[in-house]
């Protein structure tokens, strides 16, 4: 078998013939794996390290420490080892850990997008946002998308109507679904601040006279039955999106909503990584910000905290992405077929990590855990994208 399929093919071929091991295998090595002996000698990471590679079930084998902790194991010098097992195996212990917190993946926050893994692909996750009282989200959107019609036509008529006014009353219109159920709470506030922000700037510069009465009256009842609706959703507003905004260095706004722009090109630029839906997703949320760019400077800075935090749920499923994708490839459990991927990764994460996105993004860097995430992604670079260096004691080995 050697010879007719090589020495890869054999490591991966499972050890027992049939589906799982037979009952005396599993009861000795359970009986093994309890044993209080080899517990406190702290055995469990090399319990773990077999099983991998010789798996009960079946499956394919694979290595659970890793090329590179394996790697550093087996190069340990002849005093490392001779200070016994517990000692051994305490260190062992101490590098796995160390391996899995470089791994750790802050969890996704709420926003008007998440993203998942589906396909082999970063996709959309679906939007769980349901209303607390169903019934009267669906009366307060009907409502809603009845005036929005209204204060459109009658803006979009004015003869002195507002150009941005008009122009954000009738995205909002446009932008209403037929059904409660599909309504993206986390786009309707930031529509909305942009409306609200507008009037009140209209207003205290005394331009409120631009407008007749009744188009005024009209989109400020417009705001408030969408306030009404939004009360129906659980709670959106949180102190790190106030914290978010206040951040935002003033006159940075337009460089900031670009920077971010540059993820949903990166990641469109990687479509076997990254689904459609994900990238438009992305570009929905740059887009939404661009809108607000001449508007008011609340409802652009608004805009803005609903695109950093899209923008880190992105990259933190890219990190969790990557490090999947990367422990397949050390493990050899990656498919030919699959190999694509890993290139279309590694453009994604060296887009991702661009020094002058990192520069521009840098003031985001203790909120919503980005400083973590970009921690992972260039990490993830490294590997990926940086060739990787030969220990210093390999060489010295193969003599």
């Amino acid at each position: 078998m050697l010879a007719q399929s090589g020495s890869d093919a054999l490591q991966r071929t499972p050890l027992w013939t049939q589906a799982d091991a037979p009952q005396w295998v599993r009861h000795s090595w359970t009986a093994l794996c309890e044993s209080k002996a080899f517990h406190d000698a702290g055995f469990a990471p090399w319990f773990a390290w077999y099983e991998a590679l010789l798996p009960l079930s079946g499956t394919t084998p694979t290595d659970y420490f890793g090329t590179e902790l394996t790697r550093r194991i087996a190069l340990q010098p002849d005093e490392w080892w001779d200070r016994g097992a517990a000692a051994v195996n305490a260190d062992i212990a101490a590098w796995l850990a160390e391996r899995d917190a470089e791994k750790a993946v802050p969890t996704q926050v709420p926003a008007a997008y998440r993203f998942n893994q589906e396909g082999g692909r970063i996709g959309v996750e679906p939007l769980d946002s349901a209303a607390t009282d169903p019934a009267a989200a669906q009366a307060f959107l009907d409502e809603l998308r009845d005036r929005a019609v209204q204060a459109a036509e009658r803006l979009e008529s004015a003869r002195n109507a507002v150009p941005f006014l008009a122009a954000e009353v009738s995205r909002l219109r446009d932008f209403l679904p037929t059904a409660a159920a599909d309504l993206n709470p986390y786009l309707l506030r930031c529509r909305l601040a942009t409306i609200d922000a507008a009037v009140v700037t209209l207003q205290s510069a005394g331009s409120s006279r631009e407008l007749s009465d009744d188009p005024t009256m009209q989109v400020m009842g417009l705001s408030l039955i969408g306030r009404e609706l939004l009360l129906s959703f659980p709670d959106l507003r949180t102190r790190e999106r106030d914290e978010i905004a206040r951040a935002i260095p003033p006159g940075q706004e337009r460089q900031i909503v670009e920077a971010l722009a540059e993820t949903s090109k990166a990641a469109a630029q990687a479509p076997t990584v990254v689904t459609e839906q994900a990238v438009a997703a992305l570009e929905t949320i740059s887009t939404l910000a661009r809108e607000a760019a001449d508007g008011p400077l609340e409802a652009q800075r608004e805009r803005i905290v609903e695109q950093v935090m899209v923008d880190r749920n992105f990259r933190s499923e890219v990190a969790r992405f990557g490090w999947n994708l990367w422990d397949r490839t050390q493990q050899g459990t990656l498919a030919l077929a699959e190999h694509a991927p890993v290139l279309g990764f590694a453009a994604l994460v060296g887009n991702l990590t661009n020094p002058a996105l990192g520069t521009a993004l840098g003031v985001f860097a203790v909120f919503a855990s980005y400083g973590q995430v970009t921690h992972g992604l260039k990490l993830l670079h490294e590997r990926f994208v940086k060739p990787e260096k030969e220990p210093k004691d390999s060489k010295k080995t193969r003599k």
